[in-house]
């Protein structure tokens, strides 16, 4: 699992450089954005959880929602000094392993 912290100015999912070249050619299995909000980690997670377990068997499935979960949901409740919306990207890629890239606009 690759954890991305960090913010840029330009949000497009195109400047992460990890997501470049032939090895990233296929199609990713997930690419969005929720709000820091807990009811957005939610639903991002019943998306994950219909995604995932096809993608790497249901034993690791469970890992790498837990960790995704984790990470999130600290981001949310800690990673954040201000009352105002901000926007956590998501990319899960399944390439010569599963890669699971969050980033937020800290």
């Amino acid at each position: 699992m690759t954890y991305r912290y960090g913010g840029c100015e330009d949000r497009g999912l195109d400047d992460i450089p990890m997501l470049h070249g032939p090895k990233y050619e296929q199609p990713s299995l997930y690419e969005g954005s929720i709000h820091n909000d807990r009811s957005e980690l939610g639903d991002l997670m019943a998306t994950l959880e219909g995604i995932i377990p096809d993608s790497v068997g249901e034993d690791a499935s469970r890992d790498v929602l837990d960790k995704i979960e984790t990470i999130i949901g600290d981001t949310i409740d800690n990673g954040y000094k201000d009352a105002l919306i901000h926007q956590i990207d998501v990319v899960v890629r399944k390439d010569d392993g599963l890669n699971v890239i969050v980033r937020d606009d800290s």
